[in-house]
């Protein structure tokens, strides 16, 4: 019995013995056979790729899989996938459970190679599964997965760049969808070395929990920002010389109760610096960003609720170059290319509320900024360094405002500083500025494209409050209150290179300026220490037109219909503009004249002036004051009111100049008449009025004891006898005193003031020689005419409005000691003749009443005092012409014979003869008359009056008025 149990315990240990042996070698040699050939088989056939398995291994006992050197081999030949080694430790409970149980998957080194062949396309790209792919997901439970060694190459062919991830290890301690692990937490450590970047990935999650809750650590260290600068949005002009970055981030991410809308997905204490980063255009030599340092720390972004927290931003020691090119783009304008703009959203679609950013500190230290200008004529060259600028609670949350204070050196001389307080909506500024010893003469180039003018230097300094925002429809808004000076000014004329205009300090106290809308309310505005210097150069150009930049093309002008059309408010847009004071001190000018020959100097110095009550608002002009000594001892004075507005433009100016010695000006006034001047004082008082678009003017000028010397060869000499004008316009004080009026529209481009006064001299010596006794007139006799008196016909009788001509004429006679005058007595030919012969036809019945006065023995008396009276004119008729001696008609008797009163007239008239003779004694007599009046006011010599031969006119000789008259000729 013992032996049939034995042998059937045998047959059993045998039995188990060759079972475990077939198994063994099934699961040792049969089963990798299987494997591997089934895993080239579907992975060849999934992948549509070439694969290749070295060798399987398999423990039967605790079910491990080892897969050595497996390669995935892409279409062009080149490895798309390998491993050297993967190690799977299948559990059996995975049987029970249903689900697949590992207790430890390995891999190592890993590779992949990837292909990116478009913009879209890669490698592996067939390998992407189609959408709608919904089968139930395999439960699984791994226990210890690792990633050893891993590598993987990344060929970018549309950027032409490769990128390699190589130390590839990630652990994962355990990872599981089972129903009792899918709140658990999975745990993740990974680290890498992208292009020798060490990244650091760790972190937990909860991927098939309804929340899926994840949260990693993520630290990437050294990142060198050139080689993956193809992929920043970057122009392809920029070049990142050099350049690292590191992250240090905390993410997390969730959704509420398993909802896709209520994802929650935050970046939290998050750091991010750059090191040394470099940028440089391709064009240029020089780099245009320098930052050694930056750093972003402590950063909150939840992409949820869309907010942005930044502990703090900092940076020091950086350089920038701010370049505008000559075709007048900028060097930074093409860092980043444009960006396209997105699609509008569908009206369905809720707009989204914009994203909040809050920054709680900004610092930037010591940085140096360089501005280049290439645009403008010549180059702009701008250095600000040791800029710091400093930001606290700093947002774009509406109403909210952060502190913001900045502080920089210009051009190593001048300092600016600002503080205060900055808002994003809306947007705001507003701080204290202070700014002191600014040399802005660097920027001379914007002024020389407007004017020839070169700013050698020009200090600014300010000291006050400034607001900058942007109001409605997003104008940008501006105002400041405070003080502002420009010190130490200096300009250069460019083309001739002599020193234009320059002042100590110019000075605006409590300024109050405005932009949008635009006010203007100053308390003082200080001006000391000035000088200009006006020069008239060889060619006969003044500075004014030099300095001017003239425009190579002329505006057309507009034509009446067009000006209609014009709105008012651009017209009549004038900005509030209110100067309490102007105070001008210490000023000079210098004129020199290089065109005249020999040159000319003068000057204006101690310029005193003051402006009070300069406004556009107020109805009453603007006083103002200005006194000054020319040539350092003749006294200056400008007084009056002004009013320049547009829509008032008054002006009521008067001008005094006392005891000029006129010697001074003989290369001015010898080159125009031909003379130099010996002596002579001058003293001028110009009123001018201008009202509107109208200018009056009042030009009273006096020259005392004006004497001419030597004759100058001057071919632009005006030809008329100066001298003679000279003596005829002096009076017995040795004065000559000028008095005349102009007037013209100031805003017809033709009309000159200068050119207005110089015509109107020249004019007057004109009317000296051609019309002298009218000027006399217009001189002392209110605008009489003294050039002739007019007499009755047949009358040497003067008039009584003649008297006062020749009241008049005395004079004028007597205030000029160095005229004679001619006395030319004359006749109406047919006039006096005809007004003659009637005085003579009345003195005939006149002698007949004497004769009878006679008879009756009555005294006789002068002809001139006998009248003849209507009732007795026939009677004394009748008697002249029985008297007349001519022959008559008579009766049969003998007796002269009656006739009537018409024909008695006529007869005798006809028989009067008036010869020329009688009509050059009536010449004559009304000389003696003018003569003797003159003499016997005993202001005029007798030795100073001629009368020349008398003149009998007829109709040819044109005379206005009557031709009974004495003509007068001064010589």
């Amino acid at each position: 019995m013992k032996k049939i149990l034995q042998q059937r315990w045998e047959k059993i240990l045998a039995g188990v013995f060759a079972s475990i042996l077939v198994f063994t070698l099934i699961g040792f040699f049969i089963i990798p056979v299987f494997i591997k050939s089934m895993l080239v088989k579907k992975l060849s056939a999934n992948v549509q790729r070439e694969v290749l398995i070295h060798r399987v291994k398999f423990n039967p006992y605790l079910l491990s899989l080892i897969v050595d050197n497996l390669v995935i081999k892409d279409e062009d030949g080149e490895i798309f996938a390998s491993l050297d080694e993967l190690f799977v430790n299948l559990q059996f409970s995975s049987v029970f459970q249903k689900a697949l149980i590992i207790k430890g998957l390995h891999i190592k080194q890993p590779y992949i190679r990837v292909v990116r062949n478009g913009e879209t396309s890669f490698n592996f790209s067939d390998l992407i599964p189609e959408k709608g792919n919904n089968a139930a997901p395999i439960r699984f439970s791994l226990h210890e997965i690792k990633v050893i060694d891993g590598k993987v190459d990344f060929w970018d062919e549309v950027k032409e760049v490769k990128h390699t991830l190589n130390n590839l290890n990630v652990i994962i301690p355990f990872l599981s969808n089972l129903p009792r692990h899918v709140n658990g937490e999975v745990i993740l450590n990974c680290s890498a070395l992208l292009n020798d970047t060490p990244i650091f990935l760790t972190g937990k999650s909860r991927p098939f929990s309804d929340t899926q809750q994840v949260f990693l650590q993520i630290d990437i260290q050294k990142l060198d920002i050139p080689q993956y600068s193809s992929y920043l949005p970057l122009s392809t002009k920029v070049n990142i010389l050099s350049g690292y970055m590191n992250v240090k981030t905390a993410l997390s991410y969730s959704q509420k109760n398993g909802s896709v809308s209520s994802r929650e997905l935050v970046f939290s204490q998050a750091f991010v610096s750059l090191d040394s980063l470099t940028l440089k255009h391709k064009e240029e030599k020089e780099e245009f960003v320098i930052i050694p340092k930056f750093s972003i720390n402590n950063t909150k972004v939840d992409v949820t609720d869309r907010e942005i927290t930044i502990e703090e931003i900092f940076t020091e020691n950086g350089s920038l170059l701010l370049k505008r090119f000559a075709n007048g783009t900028f060097n930074f304008q093409d860092i980043v290319p444009p960006v396209k703009q997105p699609e509008q959203p569908e009206q369905s679609e809720q707009p989204k509320r914009p994203w909040l950013l809050t920054v709680r500190e900004f610092l930037v230290r010591e940085f140096t900024i360089q501005g280049e200008d290439l645009m403008s004529s010549s180059p702009v060259l701008v250095t600000l360094d040791q800029v710091n600028l400093h930001g606290s609670g700093l947002t774009t949350k509406s109403g909210e405002k952060g502190l913001a204070s900045l502080s920089l050196r210009w051009n190593k001389t001048g300092t600016v500083s600002v503080e205060g307080s900055i808002g994003v909506d809306p947007i705001i500024a507003e701080g204290k500025i202070s700014a002191a010893n600014v040399d802005i003469s660097p920027l001379h180039s914007y002024v020389t494209d407007a004017v020839n003018l070169a700013i050698a230097k020009a200090n600014v300094h300010a000291d006050g409050d400034i607001t900058f925002g942007y109001g409605e429809e997003s104008s940008p808004t501006m105002s400041y209150r405070g003080d502002i000076s420009l010190s130490d000014f200096v300009s250069i004329e460019k083309l001739y290179k002599h020193t234009f205009l320059q002042w100590k300090i110019f000075s605006l106290l409590n300024a109050r300026i405005k932009y949008n809308p635009t006010e203007i309310y100053i308390d003082e505005v200080f001006l000391d220490d000035f000088s200009v210097n006006l020069l008239v150069h060889s060619d006969g150009t003044p500075d004014f037109h030099v300095i001017l930049v003239q425009e190579t093309k002329k505006e057309e002008s507009l034509s009446m219909d067009q000006e209609k059309e014009i709105p008012p408010v651009y017209k009549k847009f004038m900005p509030p503009v209110t100067i309490d004071t102007i105070n001008l001190q210490n000023g000079k000018i210098d004129f020199i004249d290089r065109y005249i020959n020999p040159g000319f100097k003068s000057k204006l110095e101690d310029i005193k002036a003051t402006i009070s009550g300069f406004s556009s608002e107020d109805t009453k002009p603007a006083h103002i004051s200005l006194t000054g000594r020319l040539k350092g001892v003749y006294p200056l004075e400008i007084t009056g009111k002004i009013d320049p507005f547009p829509e008032k433009k008054y002006a009521d100016i008067n001008v005094v100049l006392r005891g000029f010695d006129l010697p001074f000006l003989t290369p001015y006034v010898g080159r125009y008449i031909g003379y130099t001047i010996e002596k002579g004082k001058l003293y001028l008082n110009l009123g001018y009025t201008i009202s509107g678009n109208e200018l009056y003017g009042e030009n009273r000028i006096i020259l005392d004891r004006f004497t001419l010397g030597d004759k100058l060869d001057s071919q632009e000499a005006i030809s008329l006898p100066i001298k003679s004008a000279i003596n005829f316009l002096k009076d017995r004080k040795g004065e000559i005193r000028l008095d005349f009026p102009v007037k013209g529209n100031i805003d017809d481009p033709k009309f000159k003031l200068g050119k207005v006064v110089l015509d109107g001299m020249v004019n007057l010596i004109k009317k000296v020689v051609t019309s002298p006794l009218a000027l006399l007139g217009n001189i002392f006799g209110s605008g009489k005419k003294l050039a002739f008196l007019e007499f009755d016909y047949g009358s040497d009788r003067i008039g009584r409005e003649d008297i006062k001509k020749l009241k008049d004429l005395i004079t004028a006679l007597y205030e000029r000691p160095f005229l004679r005058l001619e006395i030319r007595g004359g006749t109406d030919q047919k006039g006096d003749r005809n007004a003659l012969k009637l005085r003579r036809f009345t003195d005939l019945l006149k002698v007949q009443k004497l004769k009878d006065r006679a008879k009756k023995g009555k005294p006789a008396v002068p002809l001139s005092e006998v009248e003849i009276y209507a009732g007795e004119y026939e009677t004394y008729l009748r008697k002249a012409y029985k008297a007349a001696d001519f022959p008559k008609s008579r009766n049969v008797f003998g007796f002269v014979e009656n006739i009537p009163v018409q024909k008695m007239e006529k007869l005798l008239m006809d028989h009067i003869v008036i010869t020329d003779g009688d009509l050059r004694l009536l010449a004559d007599r009304r000389a003696i008359q003018v003569k003797d009046y003159i003499l016997k006011s005993k202001k005029v010599e007798p030795e100073r009056i001629f009368i020349v031969e008398s003149k009998i006119y007829s109709r040819r000789d044109d005379k206005k008025g009557k031709r009974s008259r004495v003509q007068f000729a001064l010589r």
